[in-house]
């Protein structure tokens, strides 16, 4: 039996080895996966401070705030340790990004703001030269500027448009009145001139009787 020993534990090692090799292979791919979620946190984390740096602003900073969101959340587990260094560096420039979006926000808000008033003065006013024109570049400024935030551009946006559309609507029926009395003026014309061709006929139908 003495001598079988060294065997038996031989062959019960290799059984042990066999039976976790799985396990093994398991955790090593687990510790793979970890590393390479970590690394795509990293590249979060590098793109937030990127854009920091850039202070991007506008639908750039809109974009990319939703996006780095997304890819921060669609990545999977990390080792504890590893997370508790890279959840405090994104948290922190996640919420710098969205103080200088909050500020841009309110730039934009008020721009908006001030297209409104000038709109207003500039469909107020009685002479209609050239609004048209200067309307339509106050809507290509609108759609240059960015979000105004939630709650506040959608009602800048109505009344923007209100303004605008009821110059439009108050120049089109204008132009159809006009158009209404140009034509009355034209049947009118037509009409005397019709009157007269008769006149001149029947004075001139005695004339040539008596030639």
């Amino acid at each position: 039996d003495a001598a079988l020993e060294p065997q038996l534990n031989d062959d019960f090692n290799q059984a042990c080895e066999l039976a976790f090799a799985p396990c093994r292979e398991h955790f090593a791919r687990l510790d793979a996966e970890r590393q390479q979620n970590a690394e795509q946190k990293q590249q979060v984390i590098a793109q937030l401070a990127a854009a920091v740096a850039a202070e991007i602003s506008g639908k750039d900073l809109d974009t990319l705030l939703n996006q780095a969101i997304k890819n921060w959340q669609a990545t999977g587990p990390v080792e504890k340790s590893v997370y508790a260094t890279l959840q405090p560096q994104y948290q922190q420039l996640l919420d710098q990004l969205r103080q200088m979006q909050k500020t841009g926000q309110q730039q934009h808000a008020q721009a908006k703001q001030d297209l409104i008033v000038t709109a207003t003065t500039l469909t107020s006013q009685e002479s209609t030269d050239n609004v048209a024109a200067q309307l339509k570049v106050l809507q290509q400024q609108w759609k240059q500027l960015g979000f105004a935030g939630r709650g506040l551009d959608q009602p800048l946006w109505t009344e923007f448009r209100a303004v605008c559309d009821a110059w439009f609507a108050k120049r089109d029926a204008l132009r159809e009145q006009q158009q209404q009395q140009q034509q009355q003026q034209y049947q009118l014309l037509d009409s005397e001139l019709t009157q007269f061709e008769a006149s001149v006929a029947e004075t001139a139908e005695p004339s040539a009787v008596r030639q």
